[in-house]
This record gives structure tokens, C-alpha cells and sequence, in this order.
């Protein structure tokens, strides 16, 4: 992380936190996803890359702060995925980009957590589909679509 510390921090009677990059004793504010009221950063990569989450008062979304943007995880796996599953946090990233998230699907059964691969190196993304599941948690994706579909023909 070439001398860079990430966290959260809120200032003395603050309700909430955000994410800051601490830099040649500089801190900066990473800010929250729009709509958002805290967020916490956890870890960052030597290419800059950040990861943590976002929270609104109910729940909490994986994001990756890059080059002073800010992305909602969800938003760059497949539509398939993001409809069984939802990503609640990031908390690793290493120099390949690849993030460790928690995953939870809809009947809040917790996922073991999931490594996502990045389909490009390019930020700030543009496309669809910029992460790619593991094997095992796509046949999770797909079982949990199966068994949804056959409650409905019962």
C-alpha cells in the first residue's frame, strides 16, 4: 500500500462514520455510495484500489474507491448474480484486484465468503459485467434460481 492506511473515522459526537485514506500525513475523506450515511474502509491494494462498504440505516453494500470514485460492487458482477445474491462487504484486495466479500442471499442464509475476479484492469469501469464468481458460488446462484422456480410450480 506503498505508505497508505485506510479505516474510518468520525469526529467527536458524530452518530456516523466514513471511510479516509491516510496519505503523506494527509487524511481524506472517501465519502458513501449516494444515499448512504457511513461507509468503512479495509483494506487497499499497491495499485490504490480500496475496498470496504457502504451502509444506509438497513444494510450495508461492498464498494471500491478508485481514482476518487466510488462503486457499488453489485453493480459490476452478472444480472443473474445480483439478483440471487446481494454483497454486503469487501474486506481484502490484492495487487491482481481480485476482492474478498461476504455474500448473502435472499433468505439471509450467509455465503462463505467469495473471492471476485476482475474481467479488466480499467477504472473507472464501463460496461455490465466486470467480476467473476467462483465456480462454486455460480452453482449456488443457479441452485437457488432452481429451487425458487420449482416453489412456484407447486
Amino acid at each position: 500500500s506503498q505508505g497508505q492506511i485506510v479505516g474510518n473515522s468520525a469526529l467527536s459526537g458524530d452518530t456516523t462514520s466514513h471511510a479516509f485514506l491516510w496519505q503523506r500525513g494527509r487524511m481524506t475523506d472517501l465519502g458513501t455510495m449516494p444515499g448512504d450515511v457511513s461507509s468503512k474502509a479495509v483494506a487497499i491494494n499497491d495499485q490504490g484500489q480500496i475496498v470496504g462498504y457502504s451502509e444506509d440505516i438497513n444494510t450495508s453494500r461492498s464498494v471500491v474507491w478508485q481514482n476518487g470514485g466510488i462503486w457499488d460492487l453489485n453493480t459490476l458482477i452478472s444480472a443473474d448474480a445480483a439478483a440471487s445474491m446481494s454483497l454486503l462487504a469487501a474486506y481484502g484486495i490484492n495487487d491482481r484486484g481480485q476482492i474478498l466479500i461476504l455474500a448473502i442471499v435472499p433468505n439471509w442464509e450467509f455465503t462463505e465468503p467469495i473471492v471476485a475476479t476482475p474481467t479488466a484492469q480499467h477504472w473507472p469501469p464501463h460496461g455490465s459485467r466486470h467480476f467473476v464468481l467462483p465456480d462454486h458460488v455460480r452453482d449456488q446462484i443457479r441452485q437457488h434460481r432452481e429451487r425458487g422456480a420449482e416453489h412456484l410450480h407447486e
